[in-house]
């Protein structure tokens, strides 16, 4: 596994689970598989519903604590200090864990100022329950507003981003920054298997469309989190830390950017 240090001075993976839309019996398991198999990166969120499942996995697995980096976020309807504090302490309890590693606020929420979201996370900070803090789905402009607000270092940008959706001037403002990059959605929700360049070049590299594409992003400087519950798709997205891609097909796969963009709710304010 490649790290990443974040600008708190902790690691971060640079591949991760994600489990949106994980749940149950479903959830636990793949949590347990993608342990054993050599994950230590798992994302959830509040809004996800399976803290609980994903604690209870946690509980039952042989991994250490201290060796797992568990990011959860805070939905955007509960931002206010207050609610950041108690957010966060539910899902402790459901992770059945006594901090998280990497704290997000799930989406901007424009009626709640960024300055009060983030004296609660400084508060969270100081009782040493969360150890980075970080944002997701935000904007250019509302990174910068987030980190002139924050007491505390913006660490994380989690944001859609995969061949489809190359979201390069963040990327450059972030690394020019020290804010980590993680893309969701990394394969395009599986848009990318099916491209004829993607194909090619995965031909070329004798590995597959999606290792191609976490490939992609990893040398790029970001982490991802693809969800994956089967064994074979777990192996798979593990396997792609193996691969480097050369200039050529990096740049390749730059040219297919065409803005597309997946995830888009009526709250989001791109």
């Amino acid at each position: 596994m490649e790290f990443f240090t974040l600008k708190s001075g902790y690691k971060m993976p640079c591949l991760g689970l994600g489990t949106w839309k994980l749940g149950g019996a479903e959830c636990k398991r793949t949590v347990l598989s993608a342990l054993s198999m050599g994950y230590t990166h798992i994302d959830t969120a509040a809004a996800y519903g399976n803290e609980a499942d994903i604690g209870t996995a946690l509980r039952d697995a042989s991994s250490k604590r201290t060796d797992l980096f568990i990011t959860t976020k805070v939905w955007y309807d509960r931002l206010s200090s207050s609610d950041v504090e108690t957010e966060c302490c539910n899902s402790l309890q459901k992770l059945r864990t006594d901090y998280v590693d990497l704290l997000l606020v799930h989406w901007p929420n424009k009626n709640i100022p960024i300055k009060e979201t983030m004296r609660g996370f400084k508060a969270l900070y100081e009782k040493k329950l969360v150890r980075s803090f970080g944002v997701s789905n935000f904007t250019l402009p509302l990174l910068k507003e987030a980190i002139n607000a924050s007491d505390v270092p913006i660490c994380v940008n989690q944001i859609e981003f995969h061949p489809f959706l190359n979201q390069s001037e963040m990327l450059s403002y972030c690394n020019e920054n020290n804010i980590l990059v993680t893309a969701y959605a990394p394969i395009a929700r599986g848009k990318i298997l099916k491209d004829p360049v993607m194909e090619q070049i995965a031909k070329e590299c004798g590995t597959t469309t999606i290792q191609c594409c976490l490939a992609w992003l990893r040398q790029k400087g970001m982490a991802a989190i693809p969800k994956a519950s089967s064994e074979a798709h777990l192996k798979e997205n593990f396997e792609s830390l193996n691969i480097t891609l050369p200039k050529e097909q990096m740049t390749k796969i730059d040219s297919l950017d065409r803005g597309e963009r997946l995830v888009n709710p009526d709250w989001a304010e791109f």
